[in-house]
């Protein structure tokens, strides 16, 4: 019966109601704390519309939360937790509390120094956030500046080598009409000083080598070397005036046929060369009718060449010309000499002139003294060469003087 009873007992007693309602209490009211806690330590998102709702608000406002819990000794106590919202968008959670106890104190404390930092770190990630946004707008803004400038200097290349091929194609242009305005000048200049030296000794081309003054030069030394050679060969043999009468007559006989060879109808031939090409050996006489133009332009022509063909010359003449000193090398390169200068003076325009004609009475004017001075004129030994025929003198021939008349 006693261990029935107390059986009952024990499932009869009950905690005093004070006990389980304080318990209830602070539980609920722990809950209550830590929903308020939560609520302040994380605001709403600033998407959240009643964060947006809480940011468009003027005015400062604010959210508490109150929990109520008894404390061991059995006094209520309240703990309050304020979040408050000002108009830049910030909040501060404020903590109101009234507990007894230290460790929850301490709690509160921390809560609020994390909360301080994560707004902090919040606000400096919005800070980063939105230079990244203005520096990725200026990179952006950058980029597109650079390739509009890209663009643009590849434009102004193309245009650069449009321009460079232009100038190159104008260059090579303006060069080729120099050219062309340099080749009429000289034709027109040349046909205008043939026209001025046509039949005019008095002008002469100070560019051609072969020009009368230049012949006069080469003719003096012909005198002073080459004949001088063959004289000096000759005379022990055919005695001094016998050498001089030589050597002159191979000059004038040279002179002669010089002269034929270059006045044979040359200008007849070319008119029949021209008029009939395939008639191998034209047959009688044909009357030049070039124009006078062409008949300059001819002889200039043949003047020009008049080198080219001197061995050609030389052959004809000295077939003609032939003795029996040839064999001796003066003599020789002496005739060689004499027909070549005797050509370049009849392809002349007019033809140079060799004379030997002299008064009885010694004309200093034209002859130099040979071996004697006199009044009288004894024989020629060298020619006297004029521009032309009956014009001024070119180079002073050569006589023996006298003081007889012959």
């Amino acid at each position: 019966m006693g261990p029935k009873k107390n059986k009952k007992n024990q499932s009869n007693f009950k905690e005093p109601a004070t006990t389980s309602t304080r318990k209830a209490v602070r539980r609920a009211s722990r809950q209550a704390s830590d929903a308020s806690s939560s609520e302040a330590v994380s605001p709403p998102s600033p998407r959240n519309r009643q964060w947006g709702a809480m940011r468009d608000t003027p005015s400062c406002s604010s959210i508490e939360s109150e929990s109520s819990y008894r404390s061991h000794d059995g006094r209520p106590s309240r703990k309050r937790s304020r979040v408050v919202f000002d108009e830049d968008s910030r909040f501060s959670v404020d903590f109101e509390t009234s507990c007894d106890s230290s460790v929850f104190c301490t709690q509160c404390k921390a809560r609020q120094e994390e909360v301080a930092r994560l707004m902090e770190e919040l606000s400096v990630r919005e800070k980063l956030g939105e230079h990244l946004e203005e520096m990725d707008a200026k990179f952006k803004i950058e980029e597109k500046s650079k390739e509009e400038a890209l663009a643009w200097v590849k434009q102004e290349q193309a245009s650069n080598e449009t321009l460079k091929v232009e100038l190159d194609e104008m260059r090579a242009k303006y060069e080729e009409e120099n050219r062309l305005k340099d080749e009429a000048l000289n034709r027109l200049s040349a046909i205008a000083s043939s026209r001025l030296r046509d039949n005019n000794a008095n002008i002469a081309d100070l560019s051609d080598q072969n020009r009368p003054t230049k012949v006069a030069e080469n003719f003096s030394e012909l005198y002073d070397n080459e004949w001088t050679d063959a004289f000096d060969v000759l005379q022990d043999e055919l005695g001094e005036k016998e050498t001089i009468d030589f050597l002159l007559n191979s000059l004038m006989e040279s002179f002669k046929i010089c002269q034929e060879i270059s006045s044979e109808n040359y200008l007849e031939k070319v008119q029949r060369f021209i008029e009939f090409p395939v008639q191998r050996e034209p047959s009688g006489n044909t009357q030049c009718e070039l124009p006078d133009e062409l008949i300059q332009q001819i002889k200039e022509f043949r003047k020009s060449r008049a080198t080219y063909v001197i061995n050609v010359v030389i052959k004809e003449v000295l077939d003609k010309v032939q003795s029996k000193y040839d064999s001796k090398e003066e003599v020789q390169a002496y005739k060689r000499k004499c027909v070549e200068l005797c050509w370049l003076m009849v392809v002349q325009n007019p033809p140079l002139i060799l004379s030997t004609t002299a008064q009885q009475q010694f004309d200093t004017n034209l002859y130099k003294d040979y071996t004697k001075r006199g009044k009288y004129v004894d024989y020629v030994v060298w020619p006297a060469l004029l521009l032309h025929e009956g014009g001024p003198l070119l180079s002073k021939g050569v006589a023996q003087g006298c003081k007889k008349q012959s």
